[in-house]
């Protein structure tokens, strides 16, 4: 239920009250049947009665939420007593018959509250003032926790809490991100927990009671540098076949590697500037050039050096003469010395 639905329901139940106060004061004493409306309206009144009542409950449990869950008796007997003087004093400005609770015992109302008039006590009252004690939020029942401003959303806990202790270094905190889980973080530890997780691929990612701590959750907590590295290294660990810069000394991460030698790349190094094969991970090499984890391609290798074959200096393919002389013309249309392995035109030896 809505404060404002509250409000409406004790104000109805006040003007109920009035109006069986007139009829109250309508009763006449040689009325046949004046003790049975005498009991009628007794119980009308009990349950009228129990709705303020029900309504009070209402706002007094929101009270000791608002102020925390340690509240002691003592505090609690003050904001109950605090909230029954509240309502009474709506009920006698709406002109209930009732003492006023804002004077003293000795002092005598200054409004109007005759049974029969309640109209007119009700008419000098300021509108504004009226609707401030119906609608307006604190009720004499003490302020709520501040909040502050300055504590990013994620970091503010919880309504009722003032503090809460951090799961990591069980330090008592007033501004704490509250993990999947609901254990609390303050916002040292939940970096230190995403930078380990950076580091360490078995914490990766960044979880609390098994359940994953997204990046998103935290986003507004971490500065625009660490959440790229964090998404660089998010990119990096959910790659199966990783390729990192052959050079020892570096060792960054490339991306994903080549599955087949057909597939393969030469990839430079933003960091160092070295070029790293993608298929092999080793220092680049020339494109027709086998890997040297391709074990077929080294085979054919030393077969072609025992066989004495050469390859062409324009496509690389290999090239076995079974005859004639050493004017080789390849397949691709090149030609080349079959002895010094170089352009035809380019060969000044006499072989």
């Amino acid at each position: 239920m809505g404060e404002e639905n509250e409000l409406m329901i004790e104000m109805t139940a006040h003007l109920d009250l009035l109006d069986l106060e007139d009829r109250r004061a309508e009763l006449m004493p040689d009325d046949p049947f004046l003790s049975e409306l005498k009991i009628t309206y007794d119980l009308i009144e009990t349950e009228i009665q129990s709705t303020l009542q029900y309504v009070r409950g209402l706002r007094i449990a929101r009270a000791i939420r608002d102020v925390g869950r340690a509240v002691d008796p003592l505090l609690v007997n003050t904001i109950t007593q605090n909230e029954l003087r509240a309502q009474s004093l709506r009920g006698y400005l709406l002109g209930l018959p009732d003492k006023n609770p804002c004077q003293s015992s000795g002092s005598s109302p200054t409004a109007s509250s005759s049974s029969s008039g309640h109209g007119s006590s009700t008419s000098n009252l300021e509108l504004s003032g009226l609707s401030g004690l119906y609608f307006s939020t604190p009720y004499l029942l003490g302020p709520k926790r501040r909040i502050d401003e300055n504590i990013p959303l994620i970091l503010r806990l919880p309504d009722g809490r003032d503090e809460a202790e951090c799961i990591i270094c069980t330090g008592l905190t007033a501004a704490a991100y509250r993990a999947p889980c609901g254990c609390f973080y303050d916002q040292n530890c939940i970096i230190a927990l995403f930078t380990k997780a950076m580091n360490d691929e078995s914490l990766f990612p960044p979880r609390c009671c098994t359940k994953i701590i997204s990046l998103d959750q935290v986003r507004s907590i971490l500065s625009p540098e660490f959440i790229q590295k964090f998404e660089e290294k998010e990119k990096e660990f959910g790659t199966p076949n990783r390729l990192y810069c052959s050079n020892s000394a570096c060792s960054s991460f490339l991306g994903g590697a080549a599955t087949t030698e057909r597939d393969k790349t030469d990839l430079t190094c933003s960091t160092c500037l070295i070029s790293t094969c993608s298929f092999c991970k080793g220092v680049a090499h020339a494109a027709h050039v086998p890997c040297k984890n391709d074990a077929a391609a080294q085979q054919l290798l030393a077969l072609s050096e025992q066989s004495g074959w050469k390859a062409c200096p324009s496509c690389h393919h290999l090239v076995e003469k079974n005859g004639g002389c050493n004017h080789m013309v390849c397949r691709c249309r090149n030609e080349f010395c079959y002895i010094c392995g170089v352009e035809w035109d380019l060969c000044q030896i006499e072989h």
